[in-house]
């Protein structure tokens, strides 16, 4: 399951109580990044974090770095995963829906006639 989990993904979560766009990238080797975009009383701001990734059990877990310093540890339950779709169910219950992001290239071909 895991090597079907691995690549870029987009949508939204919840990071830090705010709602934002995020783009999360799992890479085979078991690290992660993750960019966040929100804006706050018209100001815009991004984020991003890093970290490690695995899958167990069918439980995505992702420990990454916080501002505090500290490590943030996360299990979320694996909903489904296919070629566009990635379904989780946070550890608050909660459903997060990513979709995985199709390279440039890929895009490209897709919109020319």
């Amino acid at each position: 399951m895991a090597a079907n989990i691995a690549g870029v993904w987009v949508g939204r979560d919840i990071v830090y109580s705010y709602d934002v766009e995020v783009q999360t990238t799992y890479r085979a080797d078991g690290t992660m990044s993750r960019l966040a975009k929100f804006s706050e009383d018209r100001r815009g701001y991004k984020v991003s974090f890093k970290g490690r990734w695995k899958v167990e059990h069918g439980q995505l877990i992702s420990d990454r770095d916080s501002f505090s310093g500290q490590t943030e540890h996360s299990v979320d339950e694996i909903i489904a995963v296919t070629d566009k779709n990635l379904l989780l169910r946070g550890e608050n219950g909660r459903l997060i829906h990513f979709i995985r992001k199709q390279p440039a290239e890929m895009s490209a071909q897709i919109q020319s006639p």
